[in-house]
């Protein structure tokens, strides 16, 4: 009677030892019947350690940080990849089928609209490494991408804050930029710290290797901005010497230069440099290697490069200094005008007197030559003049003389009766001429002429 007491107590108590056993367990096939205040943990200051293999491999402070690879966070996710595994230390796949957009990351840090930093990536090599089909990196905030790559002293590094890498596609955008609805919209800022000097230029805002197109394009030419403001002064006799011409570049010789390959048309830079030397400059284009692969993406050159908007204002000089020129010259050919006048007025009483009578006179008297004023006067091309010559008339010239007496061309005359000598403006310079007939060694009458060019 008392062992079958005994054992009937012996059983009770392991049913009970077991009830409350399974009562603070989890299955490992899952458990029902949870309640709300059910949890797996600690509620004494103790770090709940979560192990596999018998290592460690996640913890939960106290504090309530979590720590992956790492026994003592400092963050709410702390998380140390392996040395040894080459494998990303977090790997973030979102898929849907549909057409919405799947986020793989939401990183957001809200204090302030001028304060909060939603992600920072610090690498020894490179901070965000963005792809995507479509978009590799896009921020959202007061600064959407900041890309920040700070200089180690004697690290032979070329530091990138931001770089952007199209490839394929229909339209690539290596660096794509919209500002709309702001009080003052600015796509694209690059500012330059100008370090350079007069005879090598080394800072660039911005550095293009290829074709360049913008509606409009400004530089800074406000008066309040400049000291040392110099007239330009003549600049005709400098354009002169000026060679102009059409050429190729060596687009072989330099192939990662990307430099155009059709026909252009420009100044030869020594030259122009020659005669003005502050719109030619002498600058080392830099080598630029990618960071990664190590691809020669583009080469180094010691190049001449021309300021062609500089010469704006040069040949506008030029227009206003030419403008004058033919001015003083315009005037100066009227003041030939009204001397011309004058001359043809006293030439026609000489002429008049010596042929004593008029053209029917003449007719009704053919042994007396005569000599017409050319046509037109003045003249830029050819004129005419006409002429004629009596039957009783043996030898007769037609000679042309300028104003100081020389005698620039001389026709022989043929036939008798009517005729006419056309001359030609390409063989003469411009200026004051006198013609004369001359008979039998005789001059029967002169002329004046003039010849504007």
């Amino acid at each position: 009677m008392k062992k079958t007491k005994l054992l009937c107590g012996l059983a009770v108590l392991f049913t009970v030892a077991t009830q409350q056993v399974n009562a603070q367990s989890w299955n490992l096939n899952g458990n029902a019947g949870t309640a709300a205040t059910n949890f797996i943990g600690t509620t004494d200051a103790k770090t709940l350690k979560i192990k596999t293999n018998n290592v460690t491999r996640m913890v939960v402070t106290s504090n309530g940080k979590i720590g992956i690879g790492n026994a003592g966070p400092v963050s709410r996710l702390d998380i140390i990849g392996s040395t040894t595994a080459t494998d990303p230390v977090v790997s973030i796949l979102g898929k849907y089928a549909g057409s919405a957009d799947v986020i793989g990351l939401n990183v957001s840090s809200v204090t302030s609209d001028t304060g909060g930093i939603g992600l920072v990536a610090n690498g020894n090599f490179i901070g965000v490494n963005g792809f995507g089909n479509g978009i590799g990196v896009e921020g959202d905030g007061n600064i959407g991408v900041l890309g920040f790559s700070s200089y180690a002293p004697g690290a032979l590094v070329d530091p990138t804050g931001t770089w952007g890498q199209s490839i394929g596609g229909n339209i690539g955008n290596g660096v794509f930029g919209i500002s709309q609805s702001a009080t003052q919209n600015i796509s694209i800022w690059g500012i330059a710290t100008d370090t350079s000097t007069a005879t090598s230029p080394v800072d660039f805002a911005g550095y293009f290797q290829g074709n360049v197109l913008a509606w409009r394009y400004y530089t800074p030419s406000d008066a309040r901005l400049k000291s040392n403001v110099q007239p330009l002064g003549s600049v005709l006799s400098k354009l002169n010497k000026l060679e102009t011409a059409t050429y190729n570049f060596r687009t072989s010789e330099y192939p990662n230069l990307y430099l155009p390959s059709d026909l252009q048309t420009g100044f030869m830079a020594a030259n122009l440099q020659e005669q003005f030397p502050n719109l030619v400059q002498d600058v080392t284009l830099p080598e630029k290697i990618h960071p990664k692969t190590g691809v020669l993406i583009s080469q180094s050159a010691s190049i001449k490069v021309v300021n062609y908007m500089g010469m704006i204002p040069v040949l506008t000089a030029a227009i206003q200094e030419q403008q004058a020129q033919i001015e003083t010259k315009d005037a100066t050919i009227e003041t030939l005008k009204s001397q011309l006048t004058a001359l043809e007025s006293k030439v026609a009483a000489i002429e008049a007197a010596l042929n004593n009578g008029s053209s029917a006179e003449r007719l009704s008297n053919p042994t007396s030559a005569t000599l017409e004023q050319n046509s037109p006067n003045p003249f830029n091309q050819s004129t005419t003049i006409k002429y004629f010559l009596p039957e009783n008339s043996k030898n007769a010239r037609l000679t042309v003389t300028s104003v100081t007496g020389v005698v620039v061309s001389d026709y022989v005359l043929k036939g008798k009766g009517n005729g006419q000598v056309t001359l030609n403006a390409n063989e003469f310079a411009a200026g004051n001429y006198t013609y004369s007939l001359i008979i039998d060694g005789n001059v029967v009458s002169s002329k004046s002429l003039m010849l504007t060019k």
